[in-house]
């Protein structure tokens, strides 16, 4: 009997979109904002009930706006595939536009964490202190940023945690390097967070449309779970003057509220990259199960010439 094989790029597809979905299941993905849609608004395919919001201006009154970026601005560069275009700010002097994720209650009680995404900019310099991710009132604080750097020198990101009994937080950094910098094109990036561990229990990793994730330094910060928090989840800025000015995509928040499975490792964030770079994915393994039918009826086909 004959056997139908399945060309090589639909099964690595169909196993690129498995290996997500069974890091998604494992993890907890709690928040995915893939920018695919339309509006002053954008979804959240993650399992939280958080809602995301694009906003500009004053604190008090800030105006819904639409930051949606044109259709093939994403990662995959294909149409369809739109970003978060935050172009419109310049580096902490002017700019409030954000996404906020209202009285999010998606990081509360977390032993264990990862914030992941892509960013793109045109920038060179002024890179220091824009947030990634911001939740911090009055010290009650979770964000990513970047600390002093730019494309030409390298970039560097921090992340800050409130550590248990402070008012302030404390911030680990990932060092300078120069592949957080890259010039004009998508960088990813990712840093988990063990607090079940008290030592090396954060790790930051970068990648590209072409390079693996990658595991750029480890650190510690003695943070255990984080505590609830009633305040907004800001991705993109803090609340007004912390402006990331450029694009970013496929933002996500994987955690668990026991245990360390949270904190993803390097070969779950690959599946996720690989993902984003190969959006057909899931086209894929739609394509991959109208193969397997045909292979079955091909089989069926086979025995019953067989029989007769």
């Amino acid at each position: 009997m004959k056997h139908l094989r399945l060309p090589r790029s639909l099964s690595t597809a169909a196993v690129i979109f498995f290996l997500a979905a069974a890091a998604s299941s494992a993890s907890g993905q709690l928040l995915e904002f893939r920018f695919n849609d339309s509006g002053t608004t954008t979804a959240n395919a993650g399992s939280s009930t958080d809602t995301g919001a694009f906003l500009d201006g004053p604190t008090a009154t800030p105006t819904a706006v639409d930051l949606h970026g044109a259709s093939g601005s994403g990662v995959s560069g294909l149409a369809g595939d739109l970003a978060f275009d935050n172009t419109g700010t310049t580096w902490q002097t002017s700019g409030s536009s954000r996404l906020k994720v209202e009285a999010s209650t998606a990081l509360n009680g977390l032993t264990s964490f990862t914030l992941s995404g892509w960013y793109k900019t045109s920038e060179t310099t002024g890179w220091a202190a824009a947030r990634l991710f911001s939740k911090n009132t009055t010290g009650n604080a979770l964000e990513l940023y970047f600390s002093t750097g730019s494309k030409a020198g390298g970039a560097g990101l921090n992340l800050a945690l409130a550590t248990p009994g402070q008012t302030t937080s404390t911030s680990v950094s990932s060092g300078l390097s120069a592949d957080l910098g890259l010039a004009d094109q998508w960088v990813f990036f990712a840093v988990s967070y063990d607090g079940t561990l008290t030592e090396d229990n954060i790790r930051f990793y970068y990648g590209s449309t072409t390079t693996e994730v990658t595991l750029l330094t480890v650190g510690t910060l003695n943070a255990g779970t984080l505590a609830a928090s009633p305040f907004d989840l800001n991705i993109g800025n803090n609340v007004s003057n912390r402006p990331w000015d450029g694009y970013l995509d496929n933002i996500r928040l994987f955690g668990a509220t026991s245990g360390g499975g949270g904190a993803l490792g390097m070969a779950q964030l690959e599946s996720w990259r690989q993902v984003d770079v190969i959006p057909e994915a899931s086209t894929a393994l739609l394509l991959m199960t109208g193969l397997t039918m045909l292979m079955a009826r091909h089989h069926f086909r086979g025995r019953r010439n067989e029989a007769a």
